[in-house]
């Protein structure tokens, strides 16, 4: 959850989907579901994130999960993740979310911050399969965004 644009998500989200929102937010977001998120190499993040998502989806009494992560990301900075990998993160965690929970609805998205300073929100396409086998990662791509800035 970006502190810095988090209005401007919520606004995006009640506007176009009109639903209530539960956050579950850390630094990282979306990206520390996977287990191929270098945060995770010693920590368990994504057992965290997973269970508390599946948590707040019990106690709300939904299966409508908004999964979003933003770029640039002081975390994903931090481990030298490119937007590509941000993307192929937010995917992988969809699949582990899935895993966790089948009959959950899970809407990816990325809001970005382009260089010149204005910020949209993308849908991420999770039919594009984002993984190899020995990896972080193959390309990945953005639905909707034209393939650039």
């Amino acid at each position: 959850g970006d502190g810095d644009r988090i209005a401007d998500i919520l606004d995006h989200k009640w506007r176009t989907h009109k639903c209530k929102l539960h956050l579950v937010a850390m630094n990282g977001g979306a990206i520390l579901l996977s287990r191929y998120c270098p945060a995770n190499r010693n920590l368990n993040w994504h057992d965290f994130m997973r269970q508390g998502i599946i948590a707040a989806t019990e106690i709300k009494q939904t299966n409508l999960v908004a999964l979003g992560s933003h770029y640039p990301c002081g975390l994903a900075k931090q481990l030298d993740l490119s937007l590509d990998d941000v993307i192929r993160l937010t995917v992988d965690g969809r699949r582990e979310l899935r895993r966790a929970k089948p009959e959950l609805e899970i809407y990816c998205f990325l809001h970005v911050v382009h260089p010149d300073g204005r910020a949209r929100t993308y849908t991420i396409d999770h039919k594009y399969p984002p993984f190899s086998e020995g990896g972080i990662l193959e390309p990945a791509r953005v639905a909707g965004s034209g393939g650039g800035w």
